[in-house]
């Protein structure tokens, strides 16, 4: 069997792969990541200041008291 290198950076990989240790509450080791793809559409960008402040505020209210949202 051979592996194909992965065409995306070790970075990106790392940063996926703590993002979901930390969403599904379990160490890094318990699972693997097999497979990465772009998504089909981009996210969206709130175009209105109110969109974009309520974005803010709730950033900073989930840092502020380490609520986690999916």
């Amino acid at each position: 069997m051979e592996l194909q290198q992965a065409k995306v950076p070790v970075e990106i990989v790392a940063a996926i792969t703590a993002a979901i240790a930390a969403v599904i509450d379990q160490p890094v080791g318990s699972f693997a990541i097999t497979n990465i793809q772009p998504a089909a559409q981009p996210a969206l960008v709130p175009t209105s200041a109110w969109a974009k402040a309520g974005l803010i505020q709730s950033h900073l209210s989930r840092t502020q008291f380490g609520n986690r949202s999916r």
